[in-house]
């Protein structure tokens, strides 16, 4: 509170660069993949899909959970993490299983990613994701199969899509005051690929974009 008295400026400057990057890249990338993945996700968890079958049993994952995948990897940070929170408060999930699929989602998704870096990077992340899977123990004691829910309608997926955006949002806008401070006081010292570690680190949306800085 004192920092926000004694140095209102940069905290003004650094809340204008987080709106600025919420209006240009984060809402523009990740809105409408919300909606959508909220509406594919309702219609197929519950269905055992061929295709991720077998990595679904790799790591461990109920039956009919592999579609929670699809905006894990497409969608990443925030995108599927929502999705496998969903499934969590409904109770199609344990703990222990969404903290699994939790793993898959810490990553930028693409439609972020090739707004403002390289193709490579979502490689790394899904590679990324895939090794954290793995490091996380536990495994279901028997097979377990998903049952199926009634989909959300678009216009409950709409919703649900503006007050997720909205939060997110808000978590770019403050992450973006707390690094200005940093960049003021403490960053100036740092080479340049340290302060960005730090920022991604802190805050997944402005660390990709301070890689255009770099």
């Amino acid at each position: 509170m004192l920092a926000l008295i004694l140095d209102g400026r940069t905290a003004i400057d650094g809340a204008r660069q987080g709106i600025e990057l919420c209006l240009r890249t984060v809402i523009p990338s990740l809105f409408p993949f919300f909606v959508l993945s909220i509406l594919l996700t309702s219609s197929l968890l519950g269905s055992s899909l061929a295709v991720l079958r077998p990595l679904g049993r790799l790591f461990g994952m109920p039956d009919g959970a592999e579609s929670l995948l699809i905006p894990a990897f497409l969608g990443g940070y925030p995108v599927g993490a929502q999705n496998v929170a969903a499934a969590f408060r409904s109770g199609q999930l344990t703990k222990p299983e969404a903290e699994r699929l939790l793993s898959f989602c810490s990553n930028a998704g693409p439609a972020f990613l090739f707004g403002m870096a390289a193709w490579a990077l979502w490689g790394i992340h899904i590679v990324g994701a895939l090794f954290a899977a793995l490091l996380i123990p536990g495994k279901p004691a028997a097979p377990v199969r998903l049952t199926k829910t009634s989909p959300h309608s678009p216009a409950s997926a709409l919703n649900t899509a503006i007050t997720v955006m909205a939060t997110v949002c808000g978590w770019v806008v403050l992450f973006r005051v707390l690094l200005a401070f940093l960049k003021r006081w403490i960053f100036w010292i740092l080479p340049a690929a340290v302060q960005v570690a730090v920022t991604g680190i802190l805050e997944l949306s402005n660390g990709c974009c301070e890689l255009l800085s770099v």
